[in-house]
Formats: C-alpha cells, sequence, structure tokens
C-alpha cells in the first residue's frame, strides 16, 4: 500500500431529501475550502477521495438526524467531478472510493485511496452524485465523502514574492484565512 501523506482533510457531506424517490442528480454545495477558483494566490489541489459508509460513521457530524449511506448505497451511485466547465472525472462508482472493509466480517483491511493526480480546478458546485435507481435506503440519509487535499501558490503569487506555502507551521495563513 502507497502512503497517503496528507496536509489538509475535509468531510464533505451531501445530503439525500425526502423528496428523492428515484434516480437523479444530487448537487455539492459550496466547498469554499477546495476551491481553487475563488483564490488567485493558492491553487487547492485534490489529492484523494475517501467514501464512508454507516459501518465507519453511523451518523452525519453535520446533520446528528442523519443516518450515513449504506454499502448497498454506495453501489447504486456515481460521482462525477466538474473541472472548468468539463465532466473531467466522469461516472466514477462511489463503492470504488471506500477503502474499508466491512468491520462487520471482522477481516480488516484497508484500500489505497483513490487519487487524483494533479487536479486543482474542481467545481463542486457543479459536481454530482447520480443515483442510478431509486435509494436502497430510506431518505433522508447523508453520502460523507473524505476529500484530501493541498494547497501550492499560483506562479503569479511566486512572481510576487508572497510565501510558498499559505500556512505558518501553527496553521495559519499569512492573510489569517486558513
Amino acid at each position: 500500500m502507497d502512503e497517503l501523506i496528507t496536509p489538509r482533510f475535509q468531510l464533505v457531506e451531501l445530503v439525500v431529501p425526502a423528496t428523492q424517490t428515484g434516480p437523479g442528480q444530487l448537487t455539492f454545495a459550496q466547498v469554499p475550502q477546495l476551491q481553487s477558483l475563488y483564490d488567485t494566490r493558492f491553487l487547492v489541489y485534490i489529492l484523494a477521495i475517501d467514501v464512508y459508509t454507516n459501518e465507519e460513521l453511523t451518523f452525519s457530524p453535520f446533520n446528528a438526524n442523519n443516518p450515513i449511506a449504506t454499502g448497498l448505497d454506495l453501489a447504486n451511485t456515481v460521482l462525477t467531478l466538474v473541472k472548468i466547465g468539463d465532466e473531467a472525472h466522469k461516472f466514477i462508482p462511489l463503492i470504488e472510493l471506500r477503502r474499508f472493509s466491512s468491520p462487520v466480517t471482522m477481516t480488516p483491511s484497508l484500500r489505497d485511496p483513490f487519487r487524483f493526480p494533479d487536479e486543482w480546478q474542481i467545481d463542486w458546485t457543479k459536481s454530482y452524485l447520480q443515483l442510478v435507481k431509486t435509494p436502497p435506503s430510506a431518505p433522508v440519509f447523508s453520502y460523507m465523502l473524505g476529500v484530501h487535499y493541498s494547497y501550492y501558490p499560483t506562479p503569479d503569487s511566486i512572481k510576487a514574492g508572497i510565501s510558498p506555502m499559505p500556512w505558518n507551521m501553527t496553521g495559519a495563513s499569512r492573510r489569517g484565512r486558513y
């Protein structure tokens, strides 16, 4: 297994509403920490994405009443990531992003993370999950994605003499935003 060193991590939730009774698309909300498009000095590079089921997290840390998707829900869902208006990564089976084996089976295993080399212009508001059929779990429930990412300076910020790292050793940035 190849070790993934993650400078930053963001948990992203996508809620399946009660009105979702069949196949369809669910779009992500704005995730400012993961957007390169709105920061001209630093680029956000997506390194890898994990997905979690109700066996790793029973309920959403953001919406305590929402249960987490099951393995069957993951098998019924694909992910599309939009990069600069193009569906650059289309219909990735969500089950492929699950790294952990079922703790119920008592045969623990860990797969390598699903990596994205040099992805830095993902537009989360245009990216989506596609439910292939009616969700196996009754809505309302949540999909939870763990996004491993890093910041890198833009060429313009390097020319301007801005520090190559947007955060110092304590995690605070030169601008105080991160």
